[in-house]
């Protein structure tokens, strides 16, 4: 899941954060201009350099200890196990800014007023409908420790394809990253999956879906 379909379920720190604030302390705390000497002068945006910020202090420590592996790793000339790191954090902070409007945008229409599952999402003026998403696959893996999207997230597919099939019910679960996606094979099928560490009740599932009418 890159983002929330419905961020009212099970509700992370980052959800509540973007709850607790107007739109206009959003806008009046996190949105700056473009530097003068840059391409996009004076354009209103939401910094990198803010985002980045905020996503190091949702898990400062495991930041912290990444660095030291790193510089740990070097000191013993462990090249391939410093690569590994070094590579998701040159991603990692390889953030850009965002326009301004799309950022307001999506804190009031997915975080705070919950549009797409109350079926009142509109774009260009013309409702956005995703039960009409009928030719294409659909895989829902969910995250174990996902800041932004917690678990229950993949029952909302169903506001996706409200055809598919049945959602599973899991009661052990594992981390996310054990998951493999299932073979061309079981497309169609829904699998229960374990997802976190504990045991739960929460639903999980794995779908993969191939349209009857794909060429």
């Amino acid at each position: 899941m890159a983002g929330p379909i419905d961020t009212r379920i099970q509700p992370t720190k980052v959800n509540d954060f973007a709850k607790s604030k107007p739109l206009k302390w959003f806008e009046e705390n996190l949105i700056n201009y473009v530097p003068f000497q840059c391409k996009g002068a004076f354009r209103q945006v939401y910094p990198g350099f803010i985002q980045l910020t905020a996503f190091v202090s949702m898990n400062l420590e495991r930041h912290i200890k990444s660095h030291v592996d790193l510089a740990d790793h070097l000191a013993k000339g462990e090249k391939e196990k410093a690569e590994t790191i070094k590579t998701f954090y040159d991603e990692y902070f390889a953030v850009m800014d965002l326009p301004a409007d799309f950022y307001i945008d999506t804190i009031r229409d997915v975080f705070q007023e919950h549009l797409l599952p109350q079926g009142k999402l509109t774009h260009r003026g013309r409702l956005v409908n995703p039960a009409s998403i009928k030719r294409m696959g659909l895989m829902t893996v969910e995250g174990e420790k996902d800041d932004i999207c917690s678990i229950g997230q993949t029952w909302q597919r169903r506001t996706f394809a409200p055809a598919s099939a049945p959602i599973a019910r899991c009661i052990t679960c594992r981390p996310a990253s054990a998951i493999t996606a299932s073979s061309a094979a079981g497309a169609g099928t829904t699998k229960s999956i374990r997802c976190c560490a504990t045991s739960c009740t929460s639903i999980h599932e794995l779908t993969l879906l191939r349209s009857p009418h794909r060429h």
